[in-house]
């Protein structure tokens, strides 16, 4: 009983795991693509001076 139990929480822990690294990777893309866009809106910004 407790092997079932145990094999059932490693399998929920490792799902949650895959779903949570998914999300971190999400959240990064994120980020990348709003530093980057303000590095763009810098560089236009010079160039229009």
């Amino acid at each position: 009983m407790l092997g079932v139990i145990a094999l059932f929480l490693k399998g929920l822990t490792h799902d949650l795991l895959l779903e949570e690294a998914g999300f971190l990777v999400s959240v990064k893309l994120i980020i990348m693509v709003y530093k980057n866009n303000q590095g763009v809106e810098a560089i236009q910004q010079k160039l229009d001076v």
